[in-house]
């Protein structure tokens, strides 16, 4: 069923003059995210404020993320001296559906 689904969901989004940006999310490209995404009652997704946030609640401290090295490249270049664990850093040079993949605490 998932992967009728996906083909079904990604020929349509070929079909279309401007591929939606969807068609190129690898939550399309993985049965287990596909599920997640579409299917799971209680998919929630957080920006990095609100993860920052929970974060300083919890009394805890990111202690790294893990991005390819040219969106790390492109952070260093637009704020130089900043250090990569801010996450409000972060959000000041990411657009909505460019994130950093993995936030180590």
């Amino acid at each position: 069923e998932l992967r009728r689904f996906r083909r079904a969901l990604l020929a349509r989004m070929w079909r279309a003059e401007h591929p939606h940006p969807l068609a190129l999310s690898p939550d399309l490209h993985s049965l287990s995210r596909l599920r997640d995404t579409f299917f799971h009652p209680l998919e929630h997704e957080y920006d990095l404020l609100e993860v920052a946030a929970m974060l300083d609640r919890l009394n805890l401290r990111c202690v790294g993320v893990d991005v390819d090295t040219e969106l790390l490249r492109l952070f260093a270049a637009a704020l130089p001296g900043r250090d990569p664990k801010d996450l409000a850093a972060w959000r000041r040079v990411t657009q909505p559906n460019v994130r950093p993949g993995l936030l180590l605490i």
